[in-house]
């Protein structure tokens, strides 16, 4: 399956990354913050990956993600390491089918509830329908194969919803997964005010 090439929605021409081992920790940091900051996540819930040669680097379980230290990314490439995020098998499994080059998994409150309320999310905003399009939500128990090859299964466009859990948006960087995830948050946080808006009125009609 071809990379789906998903449209800038900051209009920047986008510069080669840095293969640097230091420039990658460096964004980890910097958007693990930037995603705390804007309520994508909290606390130490969430995670982030980049996928750089042959090497993923992974947040670690139980990191701080709004206070991430170099100390808690881990790099693998072979087997999954015990002290990495209990979601890697998830990324690790993204990365062996779609050429993408970063993940990242959060927790927005608007994209939970929606996920408790649809089976899928049409954005009614011009962002969210042009740069999302329809995103899946998919079901299973967390840390089963199971769920793993549902996300995997699902997520060849840009992003995919798990049910009650959160959200894993994919992109060539992490700042175009960064910038997928704050539509997509915020493409639910319209959808639910809009069905809260429709729910009044009709009660009103009756």
């Amino acid at each position: 399956m071809g990379r789906k090439i998903t449209p800038d929605p900051l209009n920047r021409k986008l510069e080669l990354p840095d293969s640097s081992k230091g420039s990658i920790l460096k964004d980890m940091i910097d958007f693990a913050k930037m995603a705390t900051d804007n309520g994508l996540i909290y606390g130490n819930f969430g995670n982030l990956s980049v996928k750089y040669s042959d090497e993923i680097y992974i947040t670690r379980s139980g990191a701080m993600m709004g206070n991430l230290k170099k100390e808690d990314i881990i790099i693998f490439s072979g087997d999954i390491p015990e002290k990495s995020s209990s979601d890697s098998p998830i990324h690790y499994g993204i990365y062996q089918k779609i050429d993408y080059g970063a993940i990242m998994h959060m927790h927005g409150d608007f994209t939970i509830i929606l996920s408790l309320m649809l089976k899928d999310i049409r954005p009614c905003d011009f962002v969210g329908d042009r740069f999302l399009g329809t995103i899946p939500i998919v079901e299973g128990e967390f840390g089963t194969t199971a769920l793993t090859t549902a996300i995997t299964s699902s997520i060849h466009n840009n992003a995919v919803i798990v049910k009650g859990h959160g959200s894993f948006t994919i992109g060539d960087d992490l700042r175009k997964a960064f910038v997928l995830s704050c539509a997509l948050e915020a493409s639910c946080k319209l959808l639910y005010y809009k069905h809260v808006y429709e729910s009044s009125t009709s009660k009103k009609e009756v």
